[in-house]
């Protein structure tokens, strides 16, 4: 009686193990390839926020024009008190219409305002976590990671160039810009700042800042005609 061979069926354990981890490497390249589009798209958001909150101040600029000496001296430091008090004048140093000021605020002193209310928006005050069992003060949720504010201005004719430079802090770190003086990175706003260092520092790098510079040219009235520079 001759035996008829059948023909093998099913998998053997080793074709298993090959389909494993063929399929497990796969999974993990899609996990990575996610966490990177995350990462993308945070500092994506974080960037369009940078460029909305330089365009802010600069149209607040541009509605008070005189006064170059009070917006072209500002960084981030400087964003508590103005010196002024809640019911001096309307708009308040911040930001808030009072009930109880008789009397429309100074040019310098809207300038004041506009600085408070931009350096709270750049930290984020307008959504924040009231303290709590867990939080022990005010946690701020919106605005820029480690944000800095920084403006400054120079004179060409009858008009101010402003710079407004904000800094942040990304996910990643960057390569090193080197000397390129048009790259934004090569503007010290935020560069003093240990916070963009990254977490393992094996020199003193700050790889993790972010900057975004904007420039606006606004004619200021009060310097009549000056000549063209």
């Amino acid at each position: 009686m001759t035996r008829r061979r059948l023909p093998q069926a099913g998998f053997t354990l080793i074709e298993v193990l090959i389909t494993v981890t063929v399929v497990s490497i796969g999974l993990l390249a899609v996990a990575g390839l996610q966490a990177l589009a995350k990462k993308a798209n945070y500092d994506a958001i974080q960037r369009s926020t940078a460029a909305a909150l330089g365009q802010s101040i600069i149209e607040r600029i541009r509605a008070n024009p005189t006064q170059s000496a009070v917006y072209g001296s500002y960084s981030s430091g400087i964003n508590g008190s103005t010196g002024l008090s809640a019911s001096s004048c309307n708009p308040s140093p911040n930001a808030v219409l009072s009930a109880t000021a008789t009397a429309a605020c100074a040019p310098a002193q809207t300038a004041a305002a506009d600085l408070y209310a931009w350096s709270q928006e750049l930290f984020g005050a307008a959504e924040s976590v009231p303290a709590n069992g867990t939080v022990a003060a005010d946690t701020n949720l919106g605005g820029l990671q480690n944000a800095t504010g920084c403006i400054s201005v120079s004179q060409c004719g009858a008009l101010k160039i402003y710079t407004v430079a904000i800094a942040w802090r990304g996910l990643t770190p960057v390569a090193a810009s080197g000397t390129d003086a048009t790259d934004p990175s090569s503007n010290s706003c935020g560069s003093s700042d240990t916070t963009y260092q990254p977490p393992i520092t094996v020199a003193s790098t700050l790889t993790m800042r972010r900057v975004l510079v904007l420039q606006a040219a606004i004619l200021d009235p009060s310097l009549g005609s000056q000549p063209p520079c």
